[in-house]
């Protein structure tokens, strides 16, 4: 499979793909805007609501497609403390667990305290 992402069409397209979701941001907020009134509630709320999280998503996926562009799928290197571990498969049977002992009681004078 060909690496789409890297023409340079692609990135026009991602760019441009982030003007319109700030467009349909810009629709949002207006749309919010007009709908603000000082007690929002019932079925106006829930709009409100709906119309601001639509302008938060629309807004935040459109500023980073703009900025990036086909760079958001660019492979990065992480560090060796931040990779995950190989997988060690582990026999059941392998590890016996201790039994269980009963736990001392390390603060006697406490406890008679509190009883008395």
């Amino acid at each position: 499979m060909a690496a789409w992402h890297r023409s340079k069409q692609a990135d026009i397209g991602l760019r441009v793909a982030g003007l319109a979701l700030w467009g349909v941001a810009y629709a949002a907020l207006t749309l919010l805007e007009a709908l603000a009134k000082p007690t929002l509630h019932g079925p106006t709320a829930l709009l409100a609501i709906a119309l601001a999280a639509t302008l938060f998503l629309c807004a935040s996926t459109g500023a980073a497609l703009i900025t990036l562009g086909n760079h958001l799928f660019d492979r990065i290197t992480v560090s060796g403390r931040w990779q995950r571990l190989p997988r060690v498969p582990v026999e059941p049977d392998a590890v016996a667990l201790p039994a269980a002992q009963p736990r001392p009681q390390q603060h006697r004078h406490l406890a008679g305290a509190l009883h008395r």
